[in-house]
This record gives C-alpha cells, sequence and structure tokens, in this order.
C-alpha cells in the first residue's frame, strides 16, 4: 500500500472515528485480534510521543500538545531516563 494511501487512510479514519462515539470506538477496539490491538497501542504512543516534541504549537493544537507533553513528562517522572516503549515484544 502507498503511502499516500496509508495518509489518505489515516485522514478519513480520524474525521470518521470523531464522528462517531468514544465508547463505540472503544468497543470496536476491543474485538480486534489481541496483535493488532498491540501495534496500535504503539503506533499511538510514537505518535503522542513526537506530538509532544516535534509539532508546531499553535492556537488549534496547543491545549491538546500541552496534555501530551503532561503524559510524557509523568511517564519520565516515574521511570527515569528510559524510553517511552513503542513497539511490544510478539508472542
Amino acid at each position: 500500500m502507498s503511502k499516500e494511501k496509508i495518509f489518505n487512510l489515516a485522514d478519513s479514519f480520524t474525521n470518521e472515528a470523531c464522528n462517531a462515539t468514544r465508547k463505540e470506538f472503544l468497543e470496536e477496539m476491543k474485538k480486534l485480534h489481541p496483535t493488532i490491538q498491540q501495534m496500535f497501542a504503539g503506533l499511538v504512543l510514537s505518535w503522542l510521543k513526537d506530538y509532544a516534541t516535534n509539532y508546531r504549537q499553535d492556537p488549534r493544537n496547543k491545549h491538546s500538545i500541552e496534555e501530551c507533553q503532561k503524559l510524557i513528562d509523568s511517564y519520565t517522572q516515574i521511570h527515569g531516563s528510559e524510553e517511552l516503549r513503542e513497539r511490544f515484544p510478539m508472542i
């Protein structure tokens, strides 16, 4: 699958997921295969870390970036210099 198609899917997914209730989304995620859940968790953690540190802040995303920075800061306070895991062992 091309990168362009993946990015278009991510855009569509985000728009559709925001139109559905979060509760419905979370219930559907529970139905996915555990490996897919694990891969999605790693993707989300990777994006949160990048969003907290590498995105330009403007009035539209200021609060979401700040919340992600708090999450990363909390993790760092608990785990010290240990990197936030973005990949998990496959069993």
